[in-house]
């Protein structure tokens, strides 16, 4: 079993708390990475050019455009909940794998941006919410490149912070140093290991 799922906002500070919980000995699994992965492997590569056509590669070598479907899927509704309903299950069947063949024990948290929204709380024995203001989660997505207008569109995905907030077992306030979140993360690792005791 998943012991903690993590989410929270796009750059609400989910990376800094993962890599806080991983430096205290977690294995971190990453929705994001682990979808990134699939979008190299041959299969998927060869469903997508199929629904989507070659403009969804980005290089001679045969390699997806993550831009280019981001710019389909979030401009059209049906695009992305066949996407979802696509990849969600290969993205949780590949995170079952990966925790069996890699985690050797340690604790586990699962980063998952629509952890609320897949349903994938249920996998997790805690779940934590990284929350920040949101005049600064704009400032972080604009120095990214993130338009005001991107921001709408994917956030229009996503519970608000408030909402994932009040969903989790426990919340982390990003909106101070990076000490304090990690303290925070420290806390909450020493009161799950307790409880696992």
């Amino acid at each position: 079993m998943i012991l903690a799922g993590l989410t929270g906002a796009p750059a609400s500070g989910k990376s800094t708390a993962l890599a806080c919980f991983e430096e205290m000995g977690w294995y971190v699994l990453d929705a994001d990475r682990i979808c990134h992965e699939l979008y190299d492997e041959d299969p998927i590569r060869a469903v997508f050019r199929g629904r989507w056509g070659e403009s969804v590669v980005l290089s001679d070598d045969g390699r997806l455009s993550r831009k280019a479907i981001a710019d389909i899927v979030f401009s059209n509704p049906v695009e992305m909940e066949w996407l979802n309903s696509f990849l969600h299950p290969l993205i949780r069947a590949r995170a079952i794998e990966k925790e069996s063949a890699e985690a050797a024990g340690r604790p586990v948290i699962f980063d998952v941006p629509l952890l609320f929204e897949t349903g994938w709380e249920k996998d997790c024995r805690w779940t934590l919410s990284v929350w920040c203001k949101p005049r600064l989660q704009r400032e972080r997505l604009a120095s990214r490149g993130w338009t005001e207008d991107e921001l709408r569109r994917r956030s229009a995905l996503h519970w608000d912070s408030g909402r994932k907030l009040e969903h989790a077992n426990f919340g982390l306030i990003n909106t101070g140093s990076r000490q304090m979140l990690f303290e925070q993360c420290r806390q909450l690792d020493k009161y799950m290991r307790k409880e696992l005791n």
